[in-house]
C-alpha cells in the first residue's frame, strides 16, 4: 500500500507537549490496515480514545504485544463509558510493510497508525510529547487530555503490580477524577 501525503491532515491547534487537561490537536493518519483514522471522528463514536506509541522493534514495546490486545479487548467490557484504542507506530525506521507483518504476526484488532513526517519531523509523537514506546494516552469528548504514562509498571507481564492506563481508564468510566493522571513511560525512544 502506497501512503499518499496528501492523506495527511494535521491541524495546527497541536502544540508540543499536551499537558494534562490540555486540548490535543486534531490528527488522521493512514491505518496499516486501510483507510485513514482520525481523531475526531474516533471521538465522535466514543467517549476517550487511548492513543499507544508502539513499536516493531523495541524489546519492550514487544514485551506489551499480548497486553495490547489483551488491553483493547477489555475496554468492551465497560459499564460507562464507550472507549476505543488506536496506536500510532511513529518510527522512521519501521516501514509499513514491517508493521503490518508484525500486526498480523500478534493479531492485532485495533487501528495501526503510521505517523507521517513533515520535513523531518514526526508530527502527531512530537505534538503530544510521545518519547517512549510504548507511551499512552487517553484523550476524551473536546479532545481533552486526561492521562499521559505507561500501561502498567512491569516490563515483563507476571512482574505488573499497577496497572496505570486501566485504572485510569476506570476511573474514567465511574466519573472519577483520574488519580495518578501523569506516570513515567519506560521504553526505547522513538526514533
Amino acid at each position: 500500500m502506497k501512503f499518499n501525503m496528501a492523506l495527511f491532515l494535521f491541524l495546527p491547534t497541536l502544540s508540543f507537549s499536551v499537558e494534562i487537561g490540555g486540548k490535543v490537536g486534531e490528527f488522521t493518519l493512514p491505518s496499516i490496515q486501510g483507510p485513514t483514522v482520525s481523531l475526531r471522528e474516533k471521538l465522535k463514536t466514543n467517549d476517550a480514545v487511548v492513543i499507544g506509541f508502539i513499536s516493531t522493534k523495541c524489546p519492550y514495546s514487544n514485551a506489551y504485544n499480548r497486553r495490547y490486545e489483551k488491553f483493547a479487548n477489555r475496554l468492551k467490557g465497560l459499564k460507562h463509558k464507550k472507549v476505543t484504542f488506536i496506536a500510532i507506530n511513529s518510527n522512521r525506521p519501521e516501514s509499513v510493510s514491517m508493521i503490518k507483518k508484525h500486526a498480523l504476526k500478534h493479531q492485532f484488532s485495533f487501528p495501526i497508525l503510521k505517523d507521517a513526517e513533515i520535513a523531518g519531523k514526526k508530527r502527531v509523537s512530537e505534538a503530544m510529547g510521545a518519547l517512549k514506546t510504548p507511551e499512552f494516552f487517553l484523550v476524551s469528548k473536546g479532545a481533552k487530555l486526561l492521562y499521559h504514562g505507561r500501561m502498567d509498571d512491569g516490563t515483563e507481564e507476571s512482574d505488573v503490580e499497577t496497572e496505570s492506563l486501566w485504572l485510569a481508564v476506570n476511573q474514567f468510566d465511574a466519573g472519577k477524577p483520574i488519580q495518578p493522571s501523569k506516570t513515567k513511560a519506560f521504553g526505547c525512544g522513538i526514533k
